[in-house]
């Protein structure tokens, strides 16, 4: 492969993972990062919610004896795959939990097409480890990157649509991202509503007990919706990190929490960090920011620490 064709994969494999542009991966002193806690998911109550954090935006939740995988990204690079490689970010720290561990979801909930967030390796690992026992949910116009895998079925839902699957019924609500897979692709950011690329925060709702799934997003009033339209979210898991410079659509800690409390959020969960280096602020900043910014609200922190797990 010539160097031309390598950087242009490698760019592409970058813009679609951090947001716009590409920054060079790093490697951080162990020191510098949060420690990792493996979840016993098999001791898990069915006859309760309980969510933990897998790595990055990925959140495995029991809710009422349903498992649910929320954008599993569970290997050591997200990128391109090339002549059975990948290239892209390397990850920093581990998993809490490898593909294998993962119990067999009933539901996997996909918030958008990007590398980061609809990894296909981790996909194609668990559809080939349950052939044709699991049930996807993902964004509108994305349902083509993953439907060739050997999954139950794989629906869209768009903006402000539910669907009701496992006992649970699932919103889709809009939020300040954008859809692209690859540079040239449609994009409902670059204003095309009905061929683009979309990209959701999803609230999955199981008795009376609702999660919701931020996705990723920058700062934007859609989560007023959310708060408009349930009286209480349980559990909100929102992105915190890849701010420094893309403000224009990945959040800092602080309005990511502002968003949670907008959604009427009574214990809200961190993710989108300590996992990959894809931005200028150091590894160690998200968490710490998001830690004081709670110390302002009537809400509860989930976890500060990847693996940790929260009951509610």
């Amino acid at each position: 492969m010539n160097f031309a064709r390598r950087q242009i994969l490698q760019n592409t494999a970058l813009g679609a993972g951090i947001a716009l542009g590409t920054l060079p991966s790093q490697t951080l002193p162990l020191h510098a990062l949060t420690s990792v806690i493996r979840p016993t998911p098999h001791e898990w109550s069915n006859d309760a919610v309980t969510a933990s954090w897998l790595g990055h935006s990925s959140i495995l939740l029991n809710m009422h004896g349903k498992i649910i995988l929320c954008d599993p990204v569970l290997f050591t690079k997200i990128g391109i795959r090339f002549l059975g490689t990948t290239i892209g970010i390397q990850r920093v720290t581990p998993p809490a939990l490898r593909v294998e561990e993962v119990p067999k979801p009933d539901l996997i909930v996909l918030s958008h097409g990007h590398m980061d967030h609809c990894d296909y390796p981790t996909l194609e690992a668990l559809a080939t480890r349950y052939p044709h026992a699991i049930d996807v949910v993902c964004a509108y116009n994305t349902k083509d990157i993953v439907d060739d895998l050997p999954w139950r079925s794989v629906q869209e839902m768009d903006w402000g649509q539910s669907l009701t699957i496992h006992d649970m019924t699932l919103s889709a609500f809009q939020v300040r991202h954008f859809g692209w897979r690859f540079p040239w692709e449609p994009d409902r950011r670059k204003g095309q509503r009905k061929t683009g690329r979309s990209f959701n925060s999803v609230v999955l709702q199981s008795r009376d007990k609702r999660v919701l799934f931020g996705g990723d997003t920058a700062m934007c009033d859609y989560f007023k919706v959310i708060g408009e339209r349930f009286d209480k979210i349980d559990l909100a898991c929102m992105p915190i990190g890849a701010y420094n410079p893309w403000v224009d659509v990945h959040c800092n800690p602080e309005e990511a929490v502002q968003m949670a409390l907008h959604a009427k959020a009574s214990v809200i969960a961190p993710m989108h960090c300590n996992t990959f280096k894809q931005s200028q602020e150091s590894m160690n900043e998200p968490i710490p920011r998001f830690v004081a910014a709670m110390q302002t609200t009537s809400a509860r922190i989930a976890w500060t620490r990847i693996g940790e797990t929260v009951v509610i």
